[in-house]
């Protein structure tokens, strides 16, 4: 006899027609098989009964044997794990001096080998260190609510906040960032509304001007010819003394000339009034234009600080901020190396320019949990003093 394979497990998936089920390993009893259902939707569990549930073939074959579900077909929902689960024990005494068939020996060993196998098959679904690890890990009592976390010293803990209470405190304050957005980009769209209300008035304010212009020069003309009228009058009174009637007539028209000019030189006066007054309108258009732009710009500030609160509302669970200032002499070929002491993983990182807009890089890379690089080569020379903020 001998135990030439390792395996020591097989899992099927139902269909709702097979009852009967191979296993592929060789087994010493019937009872050192571990029969166990799963649903597959909810990965619930239930081990099976021997003789209630199932009955087993093939003991002691080297090829394994089958297990038959009593219950009959298996639902298509449903997986089941057929593996070997033998007693960690070993039953033959040897006497000295008394001769024992080699069968019983070596059944022995190929047991003892089977109970390697099992103990083997738990400790690959185990969580190991890594092979360079010297100390070993100890968990922290259980606490409702809390997560686990490496410390600084490398030794897992319990968070001091609820997880579920950070989650969702951190989704709040995303959607708060959301509704800053969307209001900061409302205000832009105003402030961009009243600059081209204001650039309409200022243009209507320039034709009136135009027009007021234009009017004053035809009053000026009205007055010119009001003035040749009265003299030609004169000089037909003078001339034609017995024309009385046609004199008086004349008179009578430069009268009325006169009239109109005086009339035109006031509607002039008027449309120049007019064009003054669209032209303050215009000015304070453009004051409103620029209050609007310079509150869009608030709540773009504000819609920032939201996000940050959001990130930092999510890393909540004791985590930190590092923030310092750099300049393109930092930089090497466009990477920025940013070494922190924050220690754990990095939330996100934010880049400021010398006027505190946040840009967006072109990538940022975790080195490892004390440092990261941030890619600003598409930003050529920096200008000025620069920002980075890392929270983790």
């Amino acid at each position: 006899m001998t135990l030439a394979t390792t395996t020591l497990k097989n899992i099927y998936t139902g269909d709702n027609a097979v009852s009967v089920f191979d296993y592929t390993f060789k087994i010493f009893a019937q009872t050192d098989l571990k029969v166990t259902e799963v649903v597959i939707a909810t990965e619930e569990e239930t081990e099976l009964t021997l003789t209630t549930d199932y009955t087993v073939s093939g003991v002691l074959e080297a090829a394994g044997g089958s297990v038959t579900l009593l219950a009959g077909a298996l639902s298509s929902t449903k997986k089941i794990v057929i593996q070997r689960d033998q007693p960690l024990t070993q039953l033959l005494d040897l006497e000295e001096n008394d001769p024992q068939p080699s069968d019983n020996v070596e059944k022995e060993f190929d047991k003892l080998a089977a109970s390697d196998q099992q103990l083997q098959e738990q400790l690959d679904r185990a969580v190991l260190q890594p092979i360079t690890a010297e100390t070993p890990v100890t968990l922290p009592s259980a606490s409702e609510g809390k997560a686990l976390k490496w410390d600084a010293d490398g030794n897992l803990e319990n968070t001091t906040v609820d997880i579920d209470d950070a989650i969702d405190e951190a989704a709040a304050s995303a959607a708060a960032a959301a509704v800053s957005e969307a209001n900061a980009s409302a205000s832009a769209s105003a402030a961009s509304t009243s600059a081209s209300n204001a650039s309409t008035s200022e243009t209507n304010a320039s034709a009136s001007a135009s027009a007021a212009s234009t009017s004053e020069t035809n009053a000026a003309s009205s007055a010119s010819a009001a003035s040749t009228s009265e003299t030609n009058a004169s000089n037909s009174a003078s001339a034609a003394s017995t024309s009385e009637t046609n004199a008086s007539t004349s008179a009578s028209n430069a009268s009325t000339s006169a009239t109109n000019a005086g009339n035109s030189e006031t509607a002039a006066e008027l449309a120049k009034t007019n064009a003054e007054t669209a032209e303050t309108n215009a000015g304070n258009s453009a004051s409103a234009a620029s209050t609007s732009a310079s509150n869009a710009s608030t709540s773009e500030t504000n819609a920032s600080n939201s996000a940050i609160a959001a990130a930092a509302s999510a890393a909540s669970i004791d985590f930190g901020t590092f923030r310092e200032t750099f300049d393109n002499g930092d930089l090497a070929a466009g990477i920025l190396t940013v070494t922190h002491s924050l220690g754990n993983k990095i939330a996100f990182c934010q880049i400021y320019n010398n006027s505190d807009k946040q840009i967006t890089p072109d990538e940022i890379t975790l080195v490892n949990t004390t440092s990261l690089t941030v890619d600003l080569s598409n930003f050529g020379t920096i200008s000025g003093t620069w920002n980075v903020v890392v929270v983790g």
